[in-house]
């Protein structure tokens, strides 16, 4: 086994030429073969039996984004599809393809590759499903909590926040942060000292040493009532 074909195989990518005049792929590296399941055995697999690896899903979009498309145009692609093997199994790909031309400037063929992204989507999809639960969990949580980035840019508030407000997320983003600096007033007495704390670290001035965080807006409870916040001075971020 050659260095590069050790690299494909620990990267996962695939290597391949397409012939522009037969229409048709001059070249399959072994990692290819074994990333869509092909027997290299049995030499290049027709352009049908390809078609059929590729997703129903994705196969129109492919065709657009891809081949036979983009040979027409000579231009460069980038997409990523599903396949389906034979067991099955669903593989995510990333091909990308680069027009190669004569000296004539004619169009002969393209050289690509393929890359088996299927790990990176599937943990994304955990993150995805981990990001709905924490979500879940604070939008249930009674206290207020919120999320700011780094620019001090409002990036959530969790149900509590915009019940109180009587905001929609979108309304609350377009509020200004900083107008909440010194200006929480009128908390029950027990817990004006941590009001004070929150005031001086919660919400420095400059929003722009932010880092991505959660804050959790007054850490203490607010014992007062709601409806009688407006006539105790506090005014909300």
């Amino acid at each position: 086994m050659t260095y590069l074909a050790e690299a494909q195989k620990l990267t996962h990518t695939g290597s391949w030429v397409w012939n522009v005049s037969t229409s048709h792929r001059s070249n399959w590296s072994q990692e290819s073969y074994r990333i869509f399941g092909f027997d290299p055995a049995l030499g290049l697999p027709s352009d049908e039996a390809l078609s059929q690896r590729i997703h129903p899903e994705d196969l129109d979009r492919v065709r657009r984004e891809a081949f036979p498309k983009r040979t027409a145009e000579g231009s460069h692609f980038d997409v990523e599809y599903r396949i389906v093997l034979p067991d099955g199994a669903i593989k995510h790909l990333h091909s990308v393809g680069h027009p190669v031309l004569n000296d004539a400037g004619e169009l002969v063929e393209f050289v690509g590759s393929t890359m088996d992204i299927t790990e990176r989507k599937n943990a994304e999809e955990k993150i995805r499903e981990k990001e709905v639960e924490l979500r879940q969990i604070m939008d249930a949580a009674p206290q207020f909590l919120f999320v700011l980035g780094g620019d001090g840019s409002r990036l959530y508030a969790n149900q509590s926040v915009l019940e109180f407000r009587g905001q929609t997320v979108e309304e609350w983003q377009k509020l200004d942060f900083t107008r909440v600096q010194g200006r929480c007033h009128g908390f029950h007495r027990s817990d004006h000292r941590r009001d004070r704390h929150w005031q001086g670290t919660s919400c420095p001035r400059d929003t722009q040493a932010l880092p991505a965080l959660l804050i959790r807006v007054c850490e203490c409870e607010l014992r007062s009532h709601p409806t009688r916040l407006d006539r105790l001075g506090i005014v909300w971020p």
